[in-house]
C-alpha cells in the first residue's frame, strides 16, 4: 500500500487559492492551510479548535465554522494523489492543468500566451526570486515592480492575494486559436475517470 502523506497531489480549483501551486504533499498542503489560517486571523478567539471561515475558505471546507480535526477528512475530498510509479504519458487540456488565455499584462511578463493555473503561479515565484521582490521584513508579502503592478495595480500584496488577483488576469482558451498540447514538467496523471468535488 502506498502512504499518502508523502505523495504528490493534485488539488482541486478552489484548493489552489490557499495553497497555490501544485502537485505538492499533503504535509505541505496543511501547512499551507495552517499558514492561511493563522494569517487571516481565522481561529474562534473563544475557541480555538474552531476555524471562522472566510469565504475562500468556505469554497473549500463548505461550512462558515470548522472543527481544526475535520480539516484532514475534509480535505481528501480535494486531492488527487499522484503515486511516484504512475507515467504521464498523455497531454492534456482539462482539470487542474486546464490551459487559459493570459491577459496582456500578463503575458509580457512570462512572456507565455497559454498556461494552466499551477503553471502561471510557478512562473510568478520564478519572476518574483529572481527579482527578489519578498519583503525581507515578512516573506508573505510581495514588493510588486513596475512589471508586477501593471499587473495587480498594487504596490504590495501577500502571496495569498495573489492566488486570488491572478484570476482576473486567466481567460477563456480556444482550441482553435492554439492546439499545442502541454505537458507538466515531471509526472502526468489522465483525471478523465476520477470525478474531484471543488
Amino acid at each position: 500500500m502506498v502512504s499518502l502523506i508523502n505523495v504528490y497531489s493534485q488539488v482541486s480549483e478552489s484548493l489552489q487559492h490557499i495553497v497555490g501551486i501544485v502537485p505538492i504533499p499533503r504535509t505541505q498542503i496543511t501547512k499551507k492551510i495552517w499558514d492561511y489560517i493563522k494569517y487571516k486571523s481565522l481561529q474562534d478567539p473563544i475557541d480555538k479548535r474552531y476555524i471562522l471561515c472566510d469565504s475562500i475558505m468556505e469554497r473549500v471546507f463548505k461550512t462558515k465554522r470548522l472543527f481544526m480535526m475535520d480539516i484532514a477528512k475534509i480535505l481528501t475530498k480535494h486531492l488527487i494523489p499522484i503515486p511516484k510509479s504512475i507515467e504521464i504519458s498523455k497531454p492534456y487540456h482539462h482539470g487542474f492543468n486546464k490551459l487559459y488565455t493570459l491577459s496582456k499584462p500578463l503575458q509580457q511578463l512570462l512572456k507565455e500566451k497559454y498556461l494552466s493555473r499551477p503553471q502561471v503561479i510557478k512562473q510568478l515565484w520564478i519572476y518574483i526570486k529572481e527579482n527578489t521582490l519578498q519583503d525581507s521584513r515578512n516573506m508573505q508579502y510581495i514588493l510588486n515592480d513596475m512589471k508586477m503592478k501593471q499587473i495587480f495595480n498594487v504596490s504590495k500584496m501577500s502571496m495569498f492575494e495573489m492566488n486570488q488577483l491572478i484570476g482576473d488576469h486567466l481567460l477563456p482558451y480556444h482550441k482553435s486559436i492554439h492546439s499545442t498540447p502541454i505537458h507538466l514538467d515531471h509526472q502526468k496523471l489522465d483525471l478523465t475517470k476520477q470525478n474531484l468535488k471543488t
